[in-house]
């Protein structure tokens, strides 16, 4: 297993046993029509976007959940508004996957879990 799936299954069992929670959320923010596109984010560190959904005592101890839209990251200059149209095209079904951007010392990226 490469390392790239390494971190991916890694979250995965951590965010696994609070799906209902993000499923609530992500359904929350389509049904509200806030967006059609929710966005989770999962950082080591507390940050300025979104609305805090889960904090590290919840999870495993280190990471910070929270639940923002494709709205917020143009508005906020994390999509630059010229890559939002490529970002919808990418965007992967709610009914069956989580948006997740993934937020490490390393750097930052995209990923979609499977919606369980």
């Amino acid at each position: 297993m490469n390392p790239e799936e390494k971190k991916l299954k890694n979250l995965e069992k951590i965010i696994r046993p609070h799906q209902q929670l993000l499923g609530q959320a992500s359904d929350s923010v389509l049904h509200q029509e806030i967006s059609k596109y929710p966005i989770f984010i999962a950082s080591k560190k507390g940050i300025q976007i979104g609305i805090p959904l889960l904090n590290p005592e919840a999870l495993d101890g280190e990471w910070f959940l929270y639940v923002s839209t494709l709205e917020e990251f143009a508005t906020k200059n994390l999509i630059h508004n010229d890559r939002v149209d490529n970002f919808r095209s990418i965007y992967k079904s709610t009914a069956e996957f989580f948006c997740i951007f993934l937020i490490e010392d390393i750097g930052a990226t995209f990923v979609f879990l499977p919606r369980v």
